[in-house]
């Protein structure tokens, strides 16, 4: 279940899981020694063996399809999903994205996709929701009841490589979303 929204709740999710790496059992272990939920956005077309057994030991750790092989497809920028892409090929990837994590992980996945690069074209929203997605989450606000939106990443992209903000500034920022909306995602 995604999380309930309501004052004060806080929300983890982090992108990009595809298999058991230090990084991601350090994270696990962060996010269960501070009861913090967390969803992890999973690449199904390049998920490793390994990534299932790991999350099915932590139970209170929900699974979200990001994307089918987090490809840039975009003729400009970078969207796996852009305008430009056949609607029947978002259809294929998004049945095949969601039947690949139901059966790796069983009741631990979300029918929730997070696009990669947080992209995707308003013209796939309908054929997305139509193949099986039930919601959207992206960085920044959307309307609707079927978005579930992250207002504060941690990391800093540019100039590459990506790297930790710095602790006063997430704390600042995270207090100020904390104070101001109903409630509030991290992204890692």
């Amino acid at each position: 279940m995604m999380p309930p929204l309501g004052p004060g709740k806080l929300w983890w999710r982090d992108d990009d899981a595809v298999a058991d790496t230090p990084a991601l059992r350090r994270l696990l272990a962060l996010a269960s020694q501070h009861q913090v939920p967390l969803t992890l956005a999973v690449v199904p077309g390049k998920l490793q063996p390994c990534l299932p057994s790991l999350i099915k030991a932590h139970p209170h750790v929900e699974v979200v399809l990001h994307g089918w092989r987090h490809e840039n497809h975009a003729l400009s920028g970078k969207s796996e999903y852009p305008a430009e892409r056949p609607a029947t090929d978002v259809a294929r990837e998004m049945r095949d994205g969601l039947e690949c994590l139901q059966e790796a992980f069983g009741s631990q996945c979300l029918p929730v996709l997070t696009p990669p690069w947080n992209k995707i074209a308003n013209e796939h929203l309908q054929t997305v929701f139509d193949s099986g997605v039930r919601a959207i989450s992206t960085i920044g606000h959307h309307d609707g009841p079927h978005f579930y939106p992250v207002q504060l990443d941690l990391l800093q992209w540019r100039p590459p490589p990506p790297r930790f903000k710095g602790l006063e500034i997430c704390q600042k920022a995270l207090s100020t979303f904390i104070n101001n909306h109903s409630y509030t995602g991290v992204l890692s």
